[in-house]
């Protein structure tokens, strides 16, 4: 991965960077103080690729203050453009934080969208298919963290294969090593369960014989049991039968009672129907005696009913004519009502239009004077619109001055310390430098730094007075601009709400003078309909017609008085004469129902003679029931009893059989826990094997002798290159003790012209060679291992642990590998360090946040 443009918004420290780009640059020194942002660059690089960096929440790295950030990065992969714009919102108290992640690859000068559905399988196509990389080897190989470059080789020989196989990643086989531990202490308690089963397995098989002998005594006794059971059940069939015959007559007798009861109550029903009719027959013939009487009085209410119904209706005419006629005469009322109050209505209006037009003079010069009011305030606002423009232009230089003033404290001050430092020193080396000087030559920088300061203090004297000036003219005016604001407010809310007043008015006053005609026409008209009541005309005319059909119908109240008096006494006739009416005809149906009856009375009495006799004689028969119900129950008893002692028996019968099956099923579990207990023995075996593999000195130890002599070589070939090949190394992964025995160790032995020695022996300039040599050949061996290259390398070591000849000899040593990666980015503090590499870039922190300065020798 090589990087070409970076594009931050919110990120960290960064309020916004348009666009940094990394093109034409092959080694670059990234400085600025400490807590400027420089590392926050490599931070946002991570973050845009693979999500991490180094705090432990994405909302942590959203900057203060804002609510969301993006990243937007540019690199190379084997001549192939990518690009990746990541962003994130800030989770909040009601909203949790969302992401978002889009990749790009460049086809025919422009960008084609390649993401995956989701961000995770969008993270993984990148990883896989894209950089080859996780984060973990990248920090681990393209990133030399401040003070890691000496992890390794500082470490006594004992340490160095632990610190080398946290930077492998071999730590992953500890996991494996005791995994296998685990599940080897698993098969042991899974064998000692297996063993104990198997132990009580073989207790219960013990009993098996025992078993055999009593399910042939339980069939023996079964046998006997059935043929005595078979006996009784033969006797017992014999009685069943013999009482069934029995109960069948005792039911036959229950239901011949039951009869008899039934035909006792037909007979008692019978003769109570002859006498009713008997009754009826006799009241009948009363009423036929009276006929002549009752159809006399019938006919007199019959015609007494027809006249005061005729009543009646004319009555009903007159009810609803008069309920018809009282609406009528509401309206009319309600009609007049109306128009007189609309005449009253008119009149005060006619009072009030009046009074309105007399005043619309007064109202129009009114209105005159506001309207020149509200163009004098509108005036003034231009005069405020100048000083606003004049406020701005101030504000604009005293921001100005300020800055320079901040710029030139801060360099005032750098001035005077380095004036200090050259005053306290004696001696021909620059402090600043560690370069050759001279005295002569301290004395000239001396001079030049003091005549430097006094032109500074003096530019800030001036920018100081200027200042105070226009702060003094800025804060006047600002006076003035507030109070003039005030002032035209409160006047143009007056003028404008005055006018409207006066608008609203006056119209008003111009529409009551063309209604004031309208109004008096309309009263003639109204005093017109109330004179010759020309209203309600519909109404009046239907009410003429109500009135004359009233008069028409002639009503009597007394006469139909008098016929319902006459009614009262003769209504009992009514229901007499229809009594007359059904007895005439009911009565020879009702003497043909009593000769009936008489006769069905004489056939119930019969049957009853018959009935009993059957009834004594099965009464007769049932005397042996008892004795019979007696025996069967005692043979029940005896049979229920020994088909109990059969059901036993076969239980028994069952239970040996069941003892003997699970006897059989037994010995199969054996034969089967037997031979699991084989194979968890061998698994256990094989898991035991796999422990010692996974552990230190297994698979860990044959991968770092493995891979010692490939960064051996790569740490050569850049050792030579940064000494010209006056040093070299070799690593050594055992020795041997004073008793000849082998053990595991990680020794570094350096040789120079003078022969092989230990690296402990080494310091100063030859040490950090060895160091950044070593560090440079795992990073690419770790690269390598993910299937990528190592094009791109960012160092990010602590230059200010080096004095001045070791920094040269680190800028040298970072000088003699350029060749060998695309890319350098070195990130210091120290400014002295800018002049060495080709290209800076600065970073400076204000107000603002962080800004990125590129600058080119």
């Amino acid at each position: 991965m090589v990087p070409v443009r970076l594009r931050l918004r919110n990120f960290m420290c960064y309020r916004e960077v348009p666009e940094l780009d990394f093109t034409g640059m092959h080694v670059a020194c990234l400085c600025g103080p400490n807590g400027n942002g420089k590392s926050a660059l490599i931070d946002a690089m991570t973050w845009a690729l693979w999500g991490k960096a180094r705090a432990s929440s994405d909302d942590e790295l959203v900057r203060l203050g804002s609510t969301e950030m993006e990243v937007d990065f540019e690199f190379l992969v084997e001549g192939r453009l990518f690009r990746v714009i990541r962003k994130r919102t800030k989770s909040t108290p009601r909203r949790r934080g969302q992401s978002s992640l889009q990749l790009l690859v460049a086809e025919n000068g422009e960008f084609r969208d390649i993401s995956a559905n989701t961000i995770a399988a969008t993270e993984r196509k990148l990883v896989a298919d894209v950089l080859r990389m996780d984060y973990q080897t990248f920090i681990n190989s393209a990133l030399l963290l401040q003070g890691r470059a000496d992890e390794f080789t500082t470490k006594p020989p004992g340490e160095r294969k632990e610190v080398l196989g946290k930077i492998l990643g071999l730590s992953r086989y500890d996991l494996l090593e005791e995994r296998a531990r685990e599940i080897s202490r698993e098969k042991d308690r899974e064998k000692d369960r297996l063993e104990s089963a198997l132990a009580e397995l073989e207790a219960e098989l013990s009993h098996k014989e025992e078993y055999e002998q009593e399910l042939s005594r339980v069939k023996q006794r079964l046998a006997e049991t059935q043929a005595s059971l078979e006996r009784l059940e033969k006797r017992l069939e014999e009685l069943r039968e013999q009482k069934k015959q029995l109960d069948l007559k005792r039911q036959e007798l229950v239901t011949l009672e039951q009869r008899l009861k039934q035909d006792e109550e037909e007979l008692k029903l019978q003769e109570e129907e002859i006498r009713k009719y008997e009754e009826k027959i006799n009241q009948e013939e009363s009423i036929i005696a009276q006929g002549e009487e009752i159809e006399e009085k019938y006919a007199e209410l019959v015609a007494l009913k027809k006249q005061n119904e005729e009543l009646n209706q004319c009555l009903a005419k007159l009810a609803r004519l008069n309920e018809e006629r009282a609406p009528l005469e509401n309206q009319i009322a309600r009609a007049e009502a109306e128009l007189k109050a609309e005449q009253r209505q008119l009149e005060e209006r006619l009072k009030e239009l009046a009074a309105r037009g007399a005043e619309r003079k007064i109202l129009e010069s009114e209105l005159e004077q506001a309207r020149l009011g509200l163009e004098k305030t509108l005036s003034r606002e231009r005069e405020l619109g100048e000083k606003r423009e004049r406020e701005k232009e101030l504000f604009g230089w005293i921001s100005q001055l300020n800055l320079q003033n901040k710029s030139l404290e801060a360099d005032v001050k750098s001035l005077q310390d380095k004036i200090a430092l050259l005053s306290r020193e004696e001696g021909t080396r620059c402090p600043l430098c560690e370069s050759e000087i001279g005295e002569e030559g301290r004395r000239k920088i001396l001079q030049k730094y003091r005549l430097e300061q006094q032109e500074k203090q003096e530019h800030y004297r001036s920018n100081r007075s200027e200042l105070e000036n226009l702060v003094r003219e800025h804060e006047k005016l600002r006076r003035e601009i507030a109070s003039l604001e005030s002032q035209i407010a409160r006047d143009k809310e007056v003028w404008q709400r005055k006018r409207a007043t006066l608008e609203s008015k006056l119209a008003e006053a111009q529409q009551a003078a063309k209604e004031v005609e309208q109004v008096r026409k309309r009263l003639f008209e109204l005093e017109e309909k109330l004179r010759n009541e020309d209203f309600a005309h519909r109404e009046r005319e239907r009410r003429s017609l109500i009135l004359s059909q009233i008069q028409s119908l002639a009503y009597d109240q007394e006469r139909h008085r008098l016929i319902q008096e006459r009614i009262a006494p003769l209504e009992g006739y009514e229901e007499r004469y229809q009594r007359l009416k059904e007895a005439r005809k009911q009565i020879e149906e009702e003497r043909e129902a009593l000769k009936k009856a008489t006769t069905a009375a004489e056939r119930w009495r019969g049957l009853l003679e018959t009935e009993s006799r059957r009834q004594e004689l099965l009464r007769q028969e049932l005397v042996i029931l008892p004795e019979v119900e007696a025996k069967l129950v005692e043979a029940e008893r005896n049979h229920q009893l020994l088909l109990n002692l059969h059901q036993k028996e076969a239980e028994h019968l069952g239970a040996a059989r069941q003892k003997l099956d699970r006897c059989a099923l037994l010995e199969r579990e054996r034969a089967e826990k037997a031979k699991h207990l084989h194979q968890i023995a061998e698994e256990k075996g094989i898991y035991d094997e796999l422990a010692l593999a996974f552990g230190k000195k297994g698979i860990q130890a044959l991968i770092i002798d493995y891979i010692c002599p490939e960064i051996e070589e790569e740490a050569n070939w850049l050792l030579g290159r940064m000494t010209d090949g006056r040093l070299g190394l070799k690593l050594e992964t055992q020795r041997e003790t004073r008793k000849g025995e082998k053990v595991e160790t990680l020794e570094i032995k350096i040789w120079d012209e003078l022969g092989m020695r230990n690296y402990d022996l080494y310091s100063g300039g030859e040490a950090f060679r060895i160091n950044l040599a070593l560090r440079l050949a795992l990073s690419k061996l770790l690269a390598r291992r993910a299937g990528a290259r190592l094009p791109t390398l960012i160092i990010d070591e602590g230059f200010g642990t080096q004095d001045g000849s070791g920094r040269e000899r680190l800028v040298d040593a970072i000088k003699s590998i350029e060749e060998d990666f695309d890319k350098i980015l070195v990130i210091t503090h120290i400014e002295e360090l800018k002049e060495a590499f080709p290209v800076c870039l600065e970073v400076t922190k204000n107000e603002e946040g962080s800004q990125v300065r590129i600058m080119r020798a």
